[in-house]
């Protein structure tokens, strides 16, 4: 289901997001709400800009044409 996008100044947008601890049947329809909230011109969507102060996303590929979840992602080289 399409979600309402979380604008600045929004403090959630600010918070440090915690962790998915499991994948189950909430994470699993978050991911398909944020799939469904993904204008056709955007990039992705992070939990945090629907609401949700987890740390997973949703990336556009554009090589593939598919839309890629990131969940618990890291930097690792800066």
């Amino acid at each position: 289901m399409k979600q309402k996008i979380v604008i600045v100044p929004d403090p959630i947008l600010r918070q440090k997001s915690k962790p998915v601890a499991v994948i189950d049947k909430k994470i699993l329809a978050l991911i398909a709400d944020m799939k469904d909230t993904m204008d056709s011109k955007g990039a992705g969507i992070s939990a945090p800009q629907i609401g949700k102060s987890l740390r997973m996303c949703v990336v556009k590929s554009r090589a593939k044409k598919e839309m890629i979840v990131f969940i618990n992602p890291e930097i690792t080289y800066r």
